[in-house]
């Protein structure tokens, strides 16, 4: 199975939300092999700002590091950036939410893991929340 993970999954983990422990529970499934993951670059920017702002350089370049081991990172060309422009015209969700939705749909990943509900309603079926995509698939 492969899936694409939004930014706000490792922030729940980060930040010790109440639903880190399925975010984790995702990201260990990927660490194992048992799942594939792949993440957007504009994923990867929005966490390291937090780590660049409290100038904390070596959990930037662990998390990089990290990623790079376990994920598929799929660049923004021009067909990524051309899906979001539409996405965002029709949906009017932000730019950075665009190119994620657009990064899992051209990586033909089969879910993109996200906590934001804006997200999901645009296509529920494959963009679902990490709770709902544990419970119903691990």
């Amino acid at each position: 199975m492969k899936i694409c993970i939004d930014t706000n999954i490792f922030a729940a983990i980060i930040n010790k939300e109440p639903h880190a422990d399925f975010c984790k529970k995702i990201i260990s499934e990927i660490e194992r092999g048992k799942i594939t993951g792949i993440i957007s670059p504009i994923a990867v920017a929005e966490i390291l700002v937090g780590m660049y702002r409290n100038k904390d350089f070596h959990a930037a370049r662990r998390f990089k590091a990290h990623i790079e081991s376990i994920f598929s990172i799929i660049k923004v060309d021009l067909g990524v950036a051309e899906k979001a422009a539409r996405l965002r015209a029709e949906k009017d969700i932000k730019l950075p939410d665009a190119i994620i939705i657009s990064t899992s749909e051209s990586a033909k990943a089969e879910f993109l893991i996200t906590e934001d509900e804006q997200m999901i309603k645009i296509n529920p079926l494959k963009i679902t929340s990490a709770e709902i995509f544990v419970t119903k698939h691990l």
